[in-house]
């Protein structure tokens, strides 16, 4: 309840930024600069935390250490995505899809460190350090094992975009090119459901499966309006060059952020 609440107040301050009269003002790209703010200061905070965590671990308060480097694991495995931008989403697309990933991967290693200077400050005895040893090559193990699955969802994912956004694409260009309304209209069915295919996609969570926690592909916001633009060209009682121009654009930018990740083979 206490994080819905604290999600609650961070989106009710980005809104009234974005509707301050001297925000809108401003140029789109001070507006970007402006909105970037929250991911440079997380992205610091976390690097701020692991130093003490290095610094303390280095002498005899391993427990502080160990407590660092978990308020980092919990922070995002509780609040990721949180610190997200939420305009310009599309073009956004591209690095949202590496800070989700790289984010993830380094908490879980923050997680894992704390774990293990939890467990050797309370086991200091010289029998122990066999069993420490395991217990550390395990955890080593695990985490580059976890580590390469979130990377690997994160490229196969954007492989799934990209095919998907292509298929809208290639569909709304064959409802552009049809010489007649009868052969737009038949062709108007196979470009709701390449459509509906995208939607599916981009209602994942990038790093993670479980639909609870995790940073999604785009923000709901952005989703519906880029329906909007895609239905509004499939469903245009007669050819808009407008229309089709605007949703192109849109899915295009998908696809060229996604371009960098694919992996066909994953």
């Amino acid at each position: 309840m206490t994080l819905l609440l604290d999600r609650l107040r961070i989106l009710s301050m980005r809104q009234r930024l974005l509707t301050r009269p001297w925000f809108a003002g401003l140029s789109a790209a001070w507006q970007w600069r402006l909105t970037s703010l929250p991911v440079v200061v997380v992205g610091l905070l976390f690097a701020v935390v692991a130093t003490v965590a290095v610094l303390c671990a280095g002498t005899t308060d391993q427990t502080l250490a160990a407590s660092s480097l978990f308020a980092v694991w919990g922070f995002n495995f509780s609040g990721a995505g949180l610190a997200e931008p939420t305009d310009f989403p599309l073009h956004r697309l591209r690095g949202r899809l590496v800070r989700a990933a790289t984010a993830r991967v380094f908490a879980l290693w923050c997680g894992l460190a704390g774990l293990l200077l939890l467990t050797s400050s309370s086991h200091t005895a010289h029998t122990y350090r066999p069993s420490m040893f395991a217990a550390s090559t395990t955890l080593m193990v695990a985490g580059t094992a976890a580590s390469l699955k979130i990377f690997a969802r994160v490229r196969k994912l954007s492989t799934e975009l990209h095919r998907r956004a292509q298929d809208v694409i290639r569909s709304l260009e064959e409802i552009r090119d049809a010489a007649e309304p009868d052969e737009r209209r038949k062709l108007r069915p196979g470009a709701r459901r390449s459509w509906d295919a995208l939607h599916v996609v981009l209602r994942n969570r990038i790093e993670t499966g479980f639909h609870l926690q995790g940073t999604f592909v785009l923000p709901g916001p952005a989703i519906r309006s880029l329906e909007t633009a895609v239905m509004a060209a499939i469903d245009a009682p007669e050819f808009d060059a407008v229309k089709h121009r605007v949703a192109l654009s849109r899915l295009r930018v998908i696809r060229a952020a996604c371009i960098g990740h694919i992996d066909t083979l994953v």
